[in-house]
């Protein structure tokens, strides 16, 4: 069974610390933009007031990582590889029918060979 150590534990020789620095993007003005690598998609849980989500992270030029969400990406994300330069820019709020609160809309750009969209989509 592996040793369990405090998190306040020093960085033992011959280690280096993978730890990034992660946080969400928060576009104000319409705009707004991020331009990095695609590092892939996960499952944030729940918690809290959130549902469960699927997020993309995006490194930038610094290694900074950035986690950008939204109902406006995933179909845009799911035709972009891991390892592309993209640049996401927020277009601002789009009104939704229904009474429905407005959404986050982006636009997605991409160096690099697009995907095709999965045939059961």
């Amino acid at each position: 069974m592996a040793k369990k150590e405090k998190a306040s534990m020093t960085v033992p020789a011959g280690f280096t610390s993978a730890n990034v620095p992660v946080e969400f993007w928060k576009p104000e003005e319409n705009g707004d933009f991020l331009r990095g690598w695609y590092q892939g998609a996960r499952l944030l849980p729940a918690k809290g007031q959130f549902k469960e989500q699927v997020v993309y992270d995006i490194a930038d030029e610094n290694g900074e990582l950035f986690v950008v969400t939204g109902a406006s990406l995933h179909r845009q994300f799911e035709r972009i590889n891991e390892g592309d330069e993209v640049i996401v820019t927020f277009n601002g709020r789009k009104e939704m029918k229904g009474g429905k609160a407005p959404m986050k809309d982006y636009t997605v750009l991409v160096k690099g060979e697009l995907r095709s969209f999965k045939k059961n989509d």
